[in-house]
């Protein structure tokens, strides 16, 4: 515990001079007309707080003790091991007054959670920022807990995994994940060929995946860092080869080095102000920000960073985020945070290329969550049928296939939960399929959209390149392979990176993209000798709603979801559709409604696990209440 006095500050029993404020900030302390006690708790990994004690302020002077608290906060666990900071302020009932709507009536005010990242934010230089609370409304935990309270994951993807992972961490010992593929990982896809690795979904990794990268250590999995890239541009004489070029050559082609420079640094110090609204996880709150609740291109242009824009199609548009002009710009600056635009430009500027990031996982991504999956309860191949939900528990009948030997089975279950984290797509029309929507849940999830981007391969003997990936910049058009990736130079195996063009049916996609893969390849001088997929992979892509929609409330409505019918919603769409955002939602989530619980103590009789038989149908019956009687 950290102690704070107007003498010295105590950090683990080793005394240091306290952070002095300003003399400004002393005498205005000194004149406040309404002083009242305030206390500031850190809560992180390690669930060390931290106490700021006593202080006096008024209304006057809030923000400039949120700033000195955050400061302190930022100052005293600069040292210790963990990175997380949770601060809070809690404001005594007698000060009287609750005017800006981001205190909440309890009197605790959030001051933001940086997920393993200190330092990235600064709270004097944007708009309520300092006030802003992620998740005022419902950070109160719900129901009673214990180290049996039964938990269900539909979905063993990152979100689902990495949920069931923290919620082990915190005592939980009930938690199933049941999972419709007959593997784990979601978008994180690998395969072998050649006695190498090869990701078919998600792929790199970069100083901004804390989360990812301590997963990675704590199950041993290791990294290589990637080799620079290529930039190709397809001339328009479909007959002339393609011209390869230097990632820094084609983004600076069209403006001055210099220029693009003064603007890599003016974006360094708007997402470093950006930090305390961007950083942490979820959005709730940002219709409060209507400057970013705007395309992204927009927001370039108006900021004067439209000459960025060729650098910033790379990771967003060729990697299936949509275009510009399409996706928000709060994804775009979560995704593009200062641990991840720093590195990709270092990398991108040829003196500065041999730094180690981004980074692969030589097993490839998909086996770690693999390794992870290993100390859970996971269910694979599993279909449900029907999800009831009331504000006493929720009930899930499914189906899944049991093995023995050469003969398959399969079984029906139907369980009992208290609580349950949906991590599968949060589109109507998947939810839809399962459980009964309620009109709040049909209206939002029905403003989701995803795009339809597929990644292809083959097995290409004539390719021979000296650089794993090459992007096509300018963009081709749409339904034209954005990248093509050798990832390992002494194989076969070359990968194909395409949206989807909306226009075309189901039953036309796999041929149009064919034709143009098979267009490409020619004119890379190699040959498709079989005229065939190797791999095919369709991907719903990239959960989001729109600009307008995040202007309108959609994530404070959103938000205000969790606990209702005993159920909560995780994946990409509450914070960004990343490993590492995903995986941060799914922390916050875990530490903000399920407390930590005594994981020694011994299971009830009438409490078996939830792996355990299921009761009959007579007695699942007889404990459950009549679901269909109270919706109607």
């Amino acid at each position: 515990m950290v102690h704070l006095s107007r003498a010295r500050c105590t950090i683990s029993g080793q005394t240091k001079k306290p952070p002095s404020p300003d003399t400004a900030f002393s005498s205005k302390l000194a004149s406040c007309s309404s002083p009242a006690i305030v206390n500031s708790a850190v809560r992180s990994d390690d669930e060390r707080p931290f106490r700021l004690r006593p202080s006096v302020f008024c209304k006057r002077q809030l923000k400039s003790l949120a700033i000195l608290a955050a400061l302190a906060t930022f100052q005293a666990r600069s040292g210790m091991r963990s990175s997380n900071v949770y601060a809070e302020i809690d404001i005594l009932p007698s000060i009287g007054f609750v005017e800006n709507p981001s205190i909440v009536p309890n009197g605790s005010v959030t001051l933001g959670y940086c997920p393993r990242v200190p330092h990235q934010g600064t709270y004097s230089n944007i708009k309520g920022a300092t006030l802003s609370s992620q998740h005022s409304e419902s950070s109160a935990f719900a129901l009673p807990h214990d180290p049996f309270t039964r938990i269900v994951i539909v979905g063993a993807g990152p979100s689902g995994l990495s949920a069931a992972y923290f919620l082990k961490q915190r005592g939980y010992r009930d938690v199933l994940v049941l999972e419709k593929q007959g593997r784990v990982g979601g978008l994180c896809l690998t395969v072998t060929e050649d006695y190498k690795s090869f990701d078919l979904g998600a792929n790199y990794v970069t100083p901004a995946y804390h989360e990812t990268l301590r997963l990675a250590k704590e199950v041993g999995a290791k990294l290589y860092p990637e080799r620079p890239g290529t930039v190709i541009e397809f001339p328009d004489d479909s007959m002339a080869k393609p011209v390869f070029r230097e990632f820094w050559d084609a983004v600076v082609r069209d403006v001055s080095p210099i220029r693009f420079l003064a603007a890599c640094l003016k974006y360094v110090r708007l997402r470093f102000r950006l930090g305390a609204v961007i950083d942490p996880p979820g959005l709730q709150n940002i219709h409060k920000f209507p400057e970013l609740c705007v395309p992204f291109a927009t927001w370039l242009q108006r900021n004067g960073l439209e000459c960025l824009s060729p650098l910033f199609e790379i990771p967003i548009t060729v990697m299936g985020y949509g275009y510009l002009h399409e996706i928000a710009t709060p994804y775009a600056l979560k995704y593009m945070s200062l641990a991840t635009f720093v590195p990709l430009c270092l990398k991108a500027f040829p003196p500065t290329s041999f730094i180690p990031w981004p980074k692969r996982f030589v097993r490839g991504f998909q086996r770690l969550w693999e390794v992870v999956a290993w100390d859970l309860n996971v269910r694979t191949d599993v279909n449900i049928h029907r999800i009831e939900r009331s504000e006493q528990g929720v009930r899930v009948r499914f189906t899944h296939e049991q093995q023995k030997l050469n003969e398959v089975n399969t079984h029906e279950d139907e369980l009992e939960f208290d609580y349950l984290l949906l991590t599968c797509p949060l589109t109507g029309n998947v939810l839809s399929t399962f459980m009964t929507l309620s009109s709040e849940e049909e209206t939002l999830f029905g403003r989701i959209e995803r795009y339809n981007y597929c990644l292809t391969s083959f097995l290409i003997p004539g390719i021979g390149s000296e650089r794993p990936i090459a992007c096509t910049i300018p963009l081709a058009p749409i339904g034209t392979p954005w990248a093509i990736t050798k990832q390992m130079a002494d194989s076969d195996f070359v990968q194909f990176y395409s949206r989807v063009d909306p226009a075309w049916s189901e039953a036309q996609i796999e041929t149009e993209l064919l034709v143009r893969v098979h267009e490409s390849v020619r004119r890379l001088g190699g040959d498709i000798q079989k005229d065939e997929w190797h791999t095919f992979d369709q991907w719903p892509y990239f959960e989001h709603v729109s600009a307008e929609d995040m202007a309108s409330g959609f994530y404070e409505r959103l938000e205000a979801l969790q606990g209702k019918q005993c159920t909560y919603y995780l994946g990409g769409v509450m914070n960004f559709e990343l490993v590492e955002s995903v995986i941060q939602y799914s922390r916050s989530l875990v530490e903000r409604f399920f407390p930590m619980v005594d994981a020694t103590q011994c299971r009830p009789h009438d409490r078996p696990p939830v792996s355990a038989p299921s009761r009959t149908a007579a007695s699942r019956r007889a404990h459950w209440p009549n679901v269909s009687a109270q919706r109607k």
